[in-house]
């Protein structure tokens, strides 16, 4: 299991056709959120900052999404950038415990070096408050996508 959520939901790691997935499993109920979790989901799907939707199936207890799978959460994100930083004697810095270092360590190499802007052919690589400033445009450019389309997240 992977995580759980509001009314039941549960989401574990699965396969759909070849892909590696995180299998969103939602209660079917009065409300029929699992269907309009899809329709939002379908809505939303050309926005490169929302999760892909690769399918969807239910029985008469349930509706199970196929999501992408993410490497890592947004907390570890945020904690990879600040690793190997620095600190001063003032710095507020949270310690990051040990096992929980290994495995950001382990998800380092598997994600994609950011460069957020190239100088007269050089790259440069920001510092991890210029990464995060980043990772931030990228989430609000998701949410905004998604107020466009009159959801709320």
């Amino acid at each position: 299991m992977i995580g759980e959520g509001s009314h039941g939901t549960i989401v574990f790691e699965g396969k759909h056709e070849v892909r590696p997935v995180a299998m969103k499993r939602l209660l079917k109920n009065c409300d029929d959120d699992g269907h309009k979790e899809y329709q939002n989901l379908c809505l939303s799907d050309e926005h490169s900052n929302i999760v892909r939707l690769y399918g969807v199936e239910e029985d008469k207890d349930f509706v199970y999404l196929a999501l992408e799978h993410c490497t890592c959460s947004l907390n570890d994100l945020i904690q990879m950038q600040f690793l190997d930083a620095p600190t001063t004697k003032g710095d507020q810095a949270m310690e990051v415990n040990s096992q929980y270092k290994v495995h950001l360590q382990s998800m380092m190499g598997t994600l994609p070096e950011v460069k957020l802007w190239e100088d007269n052919g050089y790259r440069r690589y920001p510092s991890p408050t210029l990464w995060l400033w980043k990772l931030m445009r990228d989430v609000v450019s998701g949410l905004v996508h998604l107020h466009e389309l009159k959801m709320i997240h």
